[in-house]
């Protein structure tokens, strides 16, 4: 006797779109014999035919069982297998892409559905070590042919795309992996980079007489023991230019050095010049710093010399009298800093406002927040990156403080 549900099976999904050569196809490889199936069929849409044929249907059916089994046999050598109601295939461009760069890809729908209109649910993720970091999903149709799709990812190393169609009950997967790899090049060294972008760490000499981090107690050539420093035994030792007149003796020079003074050397320190605290008439910054330190102009000093300027300048004239020499430098870059080291000499965000270079008015508002715990000055900030740097400050700040 037929089973009642492969008759119901045949009449609803052809009802839905599929062929019945489709289904007798599909219902064979899936192991019903195709006397059930010719039979199921016959009683699904030529019920009284059936009982008057059924004789000759059976007979026809194994005969051509037979010949069909025999086909297969002699021209596959192996079971046929059957075009699937349901398939999709994830085909990617290449393998490997740059950091940075889009991986493309296509997928190519197979639908033997309807004849008509279909359409199939695809959902895909971007997976890494297991995670899925981004997932998506489109509805494809009869008429969207094989569908170009891109993704992004944030990292290096190996990725899988996964890919699963659905259409009713039949579900399909595919998938493919590739690898980010790092750009030689750019001065990042990444993982895996090239030796252009990580410095090779530096392996210290033996013999070269330069004791060097790693050579204690390795390279007694280099590392000797050394007699401890003693003022006058000629060697003007680390510490000693200002202490041991006798073994760092630099008179002569033209410079009025801190262990000189016009007593023990009249020739650099003239008695009616420097020492004497005032900046007289032939004195400059460099043979007298005593008595004229910077007095010169700030257009004179050097961006490091401004560094060391400002702050003392802020505490003898206030950040306003500061601000108002910074602003008469020439020179954009030393000007950015002279205000830079102003609000860190002050700790007023105000004078990040007149730093030109955007990149270091970023730097200043920055500094400002993490040296103040201001962090309202982060939504001012343009470069991505340093604002989103100075809302994370903010954030472990708070966390901080809610712990302490």
């Amino acid at each position: 006797m037929v089973n009642q549900q492969l008759i119901n099976y045949i009449q609803t999904y052809h009802s839905k779109g599929y062929a019945i050569t489709t289904l007798r196809d599909y219902l064979i490889n899936e192991g019903y014999s195709p006397q059930d199936v010719e039979e199921a069929i016959s009683l699904a849409y030529h019920p009284n035919h059936f009982q008057k044929s059924k004789l000759l249907i059976i007979i026809g059916v194994v005969i051509l069982a037979i010949v069909v089994s025999a086909l297969i046999f002699v021209i596959l050598g192996s079971t046929r297998e059957t075009t699937p109601l349901l398939d999709i295939q994830a085909h990617p461009s290449q393998n490997t892409i740059n950091k940075g760069e889009s991986i493309d890809f296509t997928l190519a729908i197979t639908n033997l559905g309807s004849k008509n209109d279909f359409q199939v649910s695809v959902v895909y993720a971007l997976v890494k070590d297991n995670l899925e970091e981004f997932t998506s999903q489109r509805t494809l149709n009869s008429e969207s042919g094989d569908v170009s799709l891109s993704l992004t990812p944030q990292k290096l190393g190996f990725y899988q795309v996964r890919v699963r169609a659905y259409y009713f009950e039949e579900t399909k997967e595919s998938s493919f992996t590739f690898k980010v790899l790092p750009i030689c090049g750019d001065n990042i060294c990444d993982p895996d980079d090239c030796a252009d972008d990580c410095d090779t760490p530096y392996v210290p000499t033996c013999g070269d007489d330069v004791c060097e981090e790693g050579e204690e107690g390795v390279c007694e050539q280099d590392c000797a023991v050394e007699p401890p420093d003693l003022c006058g035994n000629g060697d003007c030792d680390a510490g000693e230019e200002t202490s041991c007149y006798a073994d760092c003796n630099t008179c002569g020079d033209g410079v009025c050095d801190l262990n000189e003074d016009s007593l023990n050397c009249d020739v650099d320190c003239p008695i009616y010049e420097c020492g004497n605290n005032v900046c007289e008439d032939g004195e400059t910054s460099t043979s007298c710093s005593r008595d004229c330190r910077f007095d010169e102009g700030i257009n004179t000093l050097t961006e490091y010399q401004v560094i060391k300027y400002v702050p003392v300048n802020v505490l003898e004239k206030g950040a306003i009298a500061t601000a108002r020499e910074c602003d008469t430098v020439t020179d954009s870059r030393i000007k950015d800093t002279c205000f830079y080291w102003v609000m860190k000499s002050s700790n007023s965000s105000t004078y990040c406002t007149h730093v030109e270079n955007p990149s270091k008015k970023d730097d200043c508002y920055v500094s400002y927040a993490y040296n103040t715990d201001d962090y309202s000055v982060c939504s001012i900030i343009t470069d991505g990156y340093k604002r989103e740097t100075c809302e994370l400050l903010g954030k472990s700040h708070d966390v901080t403080s809610a712990y302490s």
